[in-house]
């Protein structure tokens, strides 16, 4: 339980306590913070009325900067875990945070290694792209010789036969006859 949850606890459960009583930073020291000095009560009370207001009434009195009297939804706020709840629950969501935030780092860092690797790859992609080109270029031309040599040289073609039909005699018969 933090400082806060002790004053508001304390505040509620005072046996003596009347409806309008007043705690002032002073008598919140002499009671529960005997080491603290009234400044640090007071800082501590000043965090719960930034934190949550509606947790206590603030009074103007003549023999202190100010006094405070719990409202009535401080009970619940105590069941529900009060000041020590949000606080962890502040803790938690910090180390979440702090969690995500070196994952994020993380991912960064293997994003940046892997453009870093791209680039290198890249850069071997295109150089033998280029060579495969300028190979791919080379064949043609020489193949592209090679044919132009070869439609050069005469072309030797088979002498035909000058052949002559061959003359069937068929016999045709009259059938009539």
């Amino acid at each position: 339980m933090n400082d806060k949850d002790i004053i508001l606890k304390a505040m509620i459960s005072n046996p003596n306590r009347a409806p309008n009583t007043f705690y002032t930073p002073h008598s919140l020291k002499e009671h529960l913070f005997p080491n603290h000095n009234t400044d640090q009560v007071e800082f501590i009370i000043k965090q719960i009325i930034n934190e949550k207001q509606e947790l206590i009434k603030i009074e103007k009195v003549s023999s202190a900067p100010f006094a405070i009297s719990p409202t009535g939804i401080v009970e619940s706020f105590l069941a529900n875990g009060g000041f020590t709840k949000i606080d962890q629950d502040l803790e938690t969501e910090l180390i979440k945070r702090t969690e995500r935030e070196v994952k994020v780092d993380k991912l960064m860092d293997l994003d940046l290694k892997l453009k870093q690797f791209e680039s290198r790859i890249g850069r071997k992609i295109v150089i033998a792209g280029i060579i495969i080109t300028i190979l791919n270029l080379l064949i043609s031309i020489i193949g592209f010789e090679f044919r132009s040599s070869e439609n050069k040289q005469p072309i030797e073609t088979p002498q035909s036969d000058k052949r002559q039909p061959i003359e069937t005699k068929t016999n045709v018969e009259d059938s009539l006859n």
